[in-house]
């Protein structure tokens, strides 16, 4: 019995595949992929990783990612003076002398960069015709602080471990040793008069 031969595109993947791809580079999460393409939900998590270290479509998700990266300008170091933006902004910078919201055309564009959303909401009193603003309600919100610097270390490699070498101090000879000795015993007699 001869097997079926799949249908391969130009770049050599079957439209499984094909759509494996299409479905990592929106969310790169490798076993959502693999169930957002067709195969089987049991072995998602197995399939998602198998397709990824395949070197054909390993290749493919490399030069889509350059050319997602060449077509919206993003480099390592903009991602990282956006997450500064949020993870060093001054919570002050959003207020004047006197205590009260600044206007979004007073902030600048570092302070305005760490903004999630602002809620506006006018206050009135009244119905109808009798109805008359009294003021207004503002929440600003913002992005993650902890989440930002904890991307920064990461990026930066400040997670990685430390490495301690357990190297035993050289050895001494009897004469140095002696030598501390009596240095410790002065020490001790200076300390307790």
């Amino acid at each position: 019995m001869n097997p079926i031969k799949q249908v391969r595109n130009k770049d050599g993947l079957t439209t499984k595949e094909e759509r494996f791809v299409h479905e990592f580079l929106t969310d790169f999460n490798a076993m959502g992929a693999a169930r957002r393409a067709g195969y089987a939900e049991n072995a998602a998590k197995q399939t998602g990783y198998r397709l990824l270290n395949e070197p054909n479509i390993n290749r493919i998700i490399k030069r889509e990612r350059e050319q997602m990266v060449k077509k919206y300008q993003v480099s390592r170091e903009t991602i990282v003076t956006e997450l500064c933006k949020i993870a060093f902004t001054d919570p002050r910078n959003f207020f004047d002398e006197f205590g009260n919201m600044k206007e979004m055309h007073e902030l600048d564009d570092i302070t305005v960069g760490s903004i999630m959303s602002i809620e506006v909401e006018e206050l009135f009193t009244g119905s109808g015709d009798n109805r008359v603003k009294i003021g207004m309600t503002k929440k600003l919100n913002r992005w993650d602080k902890i989440k930002a610097l904890d991307v920064l270390c990461k990026v930066f490699g400040y997670y990685a471990p430390v490495k301690i070498d357990n190297v035993a101090p050289p050895p001494m000879s009897d004469e140095q040793f002696d030598k501390l000795l009596i240095a410790a015993r002065e020490t001790k007699a200076d300390t307790s008069k």
